[in-house]
C-alpha cells in the first residue's frame, strides 16, 4: 500500500504501514509515502488525469475549502463520499493507484537499517533536521549548532538527517557539535527510510519542511522552527508537539515563494528573533510530556 498526502488536509487519523496516528490532524500537511510507488492521479470530479505532482498540490486548495474528511488512510480512504480499496491512496483529493511491493519485506528492510544507524546511541535521540528547503525558512545555522551543543550536555544523541543536497548545511552544524554523541544520517536515506529513522527518534527539531510532515505521519514529537509560513495552515498538531515563532506585525505572510523585498538576501526578522533559548526549552518540554506519557501508561 503506497500513501502521498500533500498539502492542508483535514485527517481524523493517518494509518500508514509504521503505525496509526489518531486525532484530529487537521491544517497539518502530511507527506508520507510507503511502500508503493505513485502512478498517476484517477480523475476526480471530473478532473482530467494529470502525472505531475504539481497537480496533486494545487488539487490541496479545493480540498481544502471542500472540507472533506478522510476517515482512513491506508486499507480504505473516504473521498467525496466514495469508498476506494486498499490499492489507493489520497493525495491532496485525488484518489491515487499504487502499486504493492512486496511491503513486509520492504518495511522490514527499512526498520533494520534504521535501528543500526542508532544502534547504541543513548536517548533521548533528538534529530535535528537543519535544512530550511528554501532560504526564507533557515534558521541560522551557528543557532542549530547551539541548540544541539546545548542537547547534547543533557545527555541527548543528535541524530542529524537531510538530503545530499543539505550536506553542506548538515556539515556546518556537525562540527560545532560533540562527534559522540553525533549520528550523521544526512545524505544517503530514501523517503522510506527516513520515515523508519524518524519514527525511532524521541523528537524531531526542525523547521516547515517535509521532514517535519514526515514525523507528523509516523507519530513523532515535533519542535517546529516557524517563521513566515502560517502555522494555522502548515504547522503540526500533535499533542506533544510544539510550535516556536514570534508574533510580529507582518509574520506570518506566508510568502514563501515570493518573499518580501525586505526580507531577501538574509534571514528574515521573524526568524532572527527566534532564539536558540527558546528550541532549547521547547525540545525540553517535549521530551518531558514524552517522559510523563510513558509514566502514565505503564
Amino acid at each position: 500500500m503506497g500513501l502521498l498526502v500533500v498539502g492542508s488536509v483535514a485527517l481524523d487519523a493517518v494509518e500508514t504501514p509504521f503505525g496509526r496516528t489518531d486525532g484530529a490532524i487537521g491544517g497539518s500537511a502530511v507527506f508520507f509515502a510507503a511502500a508503493g510507488s505513485l502512478l498517476q492521479p484517477l480523475p476526480h470530479d471530473g478532473q482530467e488525469r494529470e502525472g505531475e505532482l504539481q497537480a496533486l498540490v494545487r488539487a490541496v486548495g479545493r480540498l481544502e475549502r471542500r472540507r472533506e474528511q478522510a476517515a482512513r488512510i491506508g486499507g480504505a480512504a473516504r473521498i467525496g463520499g466514495q469508498v476506494v480499496g486498499d490499492d489507493v491512496a489520497l493525495a491532496a483529493g485525488h484518489a491515487v493507484q499504487v502499486e504493492p511491493r512486496e511491503r513486509g519485506q520492504r518495511l522490514a528492510g527499512r526498520e533494520r537499517a534504521a535501528r543500526q544507524r542508532i544502534d547504541g546511541a543513548a536517548r533521548p535521540l533528538v534529530g535535528l533536521h537543519v535544512s530550511g528547503g528554501r532560504a526564507i525558512k533557515q534558521w541560522d545555522l551557528d543557532r542549530f549548532a547551539a541548540a544541539g551543543r546545548r542537547l547534547a550536555a543533557e545527555g541527548m544523541t543528535i541524530i542529524l538527517t537531510g538530503s545530499a543536497a543539505d550536506r553542506p548545511l548538515v556539515d556546518a552544524v556537525r562540527t560545532h557539535l560533540p562527534s559522540a554523541q553525533v549520528v550523521d544520517a544526512a545524505g544517503d536515506l530514501d523517503l522510506l527510510e527516513l520515515a523508519a529513522l524518524v519514527r525511532e527518534l524521541d523528537v524531531l527539531v526542525t523547521g516547515d519542511t517535509g521532514p517535519m510532515h514526515v514525523a507528523a505521519a509516523v507519530g513523532t514529537p515535533i519542535v517546529a522552527i516557524f517563521g513566515p509560513s502560517d502555522p494555522a495552515r502548515y504547522a503540526p498538531r500533535g499533542p506533544r508537539d510544539r510550535v516556536v515563532r514570534v508574533e510580529l506585525p507582518c509574520s506570518p505572510c506566508n510568502r514563501i515563494r515570493l518573499p518580501p523585498a525586505r526580507c531577501t538576501g538574509h534571514t528574515p526578522d521573524c526568524l532572527v528573533l527566534v532564539s536558540v533559548e527558546q528550541v532549547f526549552e521547547a525540545t525540553l518540554t517535549v521530551l518531558d510530556a514524552t517522559r510523563r506519557a510513558k509514566a502514565g501508561s505503564a
